[in-house]
This record gives structure tokens, C-alpha cells and sequence, in this order.
């Protein structure tokens, strides 16, 4: 059984929580709608922003841009 992921210390005004909440809106509309999602879910935050930090903004608009038909 793997140990539970520790998560930083809750701190709003971190500088690593603003650039993390950055990368999610330059991510786009959709993946705020999905940290969003699983936040509702229930989901702490901290891991949820630390998933969405891993995704390359340019893929995430891209795929979006197919999805849409608008390449």
C-alpha cells in the first residue's frame, strides 16, 4: 500500500498556489471546469492543482480546438 500523498501546508496567498491556479487558466476553460469537477467531488485542492501543474497548456487548447472544429 503506497503512503497518502502529502500535500503543503494550506496557504491561499502562496506564491505556489498562484502559479499553479495560473497554469490551470492558461490551461483553459476546460480544464478549470474539471479541477472544478473534482474539487466538487470532493478532491482536495492542493492535489488537484498538483495533477493539473503536469498538463502543457498548448495541448489542452489544441485538443480543445478539434473538439470544437475550429483547427
Amino acid at each position: 500500500m503506497t503512503p497518502p500523498v502529502q500535500l503543503p501546508q494550506f496557504d491561499l496567498r502562496s506564491e505556489r498556489r498562484r502559479r499553479q491556479v495560473r497554469h490551470l487558466i492558461d490551461c483553459g476553460e476546460r480544464c478549470v471546469l474539471e479541477a472544478l469537477i473534482a474539487v466538487d467531488n470532493g478532491q482536495p485542492l492542493d492535489l488537484v492543482l498538483l495533477e493539473f501543474e503536469r498538463l502543457h497548456p498548448d495541448a489542452y487548447k489544441l485538443t480543445s480546438k478539434v473538439i470544437r472544429g475550429s483547427t
